[in-house]
């Protein structure tokens, strides 16, 4: 039996063991949280005896009946973070350092890949989310960048960084709070920002946090050549840029904030223009037919996140997609018009090269750029140099007598 399985086994007897305690001691059996801790280990145990076949895993869980188990380990948890985890359990573990990622992942990594967090989403203080967003975020210009991301980690005991496409969909929330933490933003100006738009409260609208987001590029709809778009709409590339003669090119707009009422066009003076051809990655260009150093990912209309905006006095759907811009000759992002760009999470997860670490997850060495088509969701890098030691292991009560130890 591999060592991790056997530790799993022990574990989850303990919990079963605290659970008879509590009910002879209290006369109820632990609430709230503490109630899905049974399940969820339960949940891993099976994981582990299929082998890590996923669908061998959910179909076991079904017919246990173990409702909790299923929803966290076969609806909530996407596969490559269940292959994440199991890489985790067979080469980091509970002796070993901690393992950076963002918060909302922190019990993933300690229940199926029963390995420490530096965060998770039981954190006491909040301000380390704000810190762990701001090695996120931020870049060598701002005063952070890979080199303070690696001193974080070692004062963390942390040798570990995980980066993937969910935090894409989370980066207004990682850019608050970063620019929280340096005293770029605030909670209250969040709260004034929503009650101009009706809201409760509205992210991304900081100065900071304008120049730490990501480009979206905004494409009209329809895009189908049968059907009549705007003469607006369409870009006059000259013939000698063109891919070929029938291409026809519209117009993108490009915005580093799409919040509820608030649109902030970038390079608005700017003519960028895209070529209206099948699903696909497609390279964007100036009006004038030059290439620029950029790229939106779109690999299925019907799938794609669809807005309304007004630009121009006119009211019109767009297609809204993550522009992707990539390194010159010379190796430097120079046509991004914001610092998302150059940040370490963008460095490591679209580019995979992060100065001063090396993936370890996947194992094969991936070239080129990660296009966020769904072949590369995530990638886990090792600090080279790692001087931070190892956390500190929790006292085991007395009548615990054996050499296993429990991720935190």
């Amino acid at each position: 039996m591999d060592s991790y399985k056997l530790v799993l086994i022990i574990f989850i007897g303990l919990i079963l063991l605290l659970e008879i305690l509590n009910f002879l001691s209290k006369g109820t059996l632990l609430s709230g949280a503490w109630t899905s801790l049974p399940a969820a280990f339960s949940a891993a145990l099976t994981y582990a005896s299929n082998n890590g076949n996923l669908t061998l895993t959910c179909s076991a869980l079904a017919n246990e009946g173990n409702g909790l188990g299923f929803a966290e380990f076969c609806n909530q948890v996407p596969s490559y973070w269940i292959a994440a985890t199991q890489w985790m359990a067979k080469n980091v573990g509970p002796y070993a350092p901690r393992v950076l990622a963002w918060w909302d992942y922190g019990d993933w990594i300690n229940w199926f890949g029963f390995s420490n967090t530096v965060i998770r989403g039981d954190n006491a203080f909040a301000k380390e989310d704000y810190g762990v967003a701001a090695h996120f975020v931020f870049t060598t210009a701002d005063g952070f960048g890979p080199a303070a991301l690696a001193s974080y980690m070692n004062n963390n005991q942390s040798e570990y960084v995980v980066f993937s496409q969910g935090l894409i969909s989370k980066w207004g929330a990682l850019d608050f709070l970063a620019c929280i933490d340096i005293n770029a933003t605030s909670e209250q100006y969040a709260i004034q920002q929503g009650k101009l738009v009706g809201q409760p409260f509205l992210l991304g609208t900081s100065p900071c946090e304008l120049k730490h987001n990501p480009v979206y590029a905004l494409i009209p709809i329809p895009l189908n050549n049968s059907i009549n778009v705007l003469e607006t709409d369409f870009c006059n590339i000259p013939s000698a840029s063109k891919s070929s003669n029938n291409t026809v090119y519209l117009r993108v707009w490009l915005t580093n904030s799409l919040g509820a009422g608030f649109l902030n066009l970038v390079d608005q003076n700017t003519t960028i223009c895209i070529p209206r051809e099948s699903p696909g990655t497609w390279p964007l260009y100036y009006g004038n037919g030059t290439r620029l150093n950029a790229y939106v990912n779109i690999q299925n209309y019907n799938q794609a996140q669809i807005t309304t905006a007004k630009i121009d006095n006119i009211t019109q759907d767009f297609i809204v997609t993550l522009v992707i811009y990539v390194p010159n000759s010379n190796g430097s992002i120079t046509d991004a018009p914001t610092e998302f760009y150059n940040s370490p999470f963008y460095e490591g997860f679209f580019l995979g090269k992060l100065p001063g670490f090396v993936q370890v997850f996947p194992n094969t060495t991936e070239s080129g750029v990660n296009f966020i088509n769904y072949t590369l969701p995530l990638r886990i890098f090792k600090l080279v140099n790692y001087t931070g030691g190892l956390p500190k292991v929790t006292p085991k009560p007395p009548y615990i007598k054996n050499n296993y130890t429990v991720p935190g």
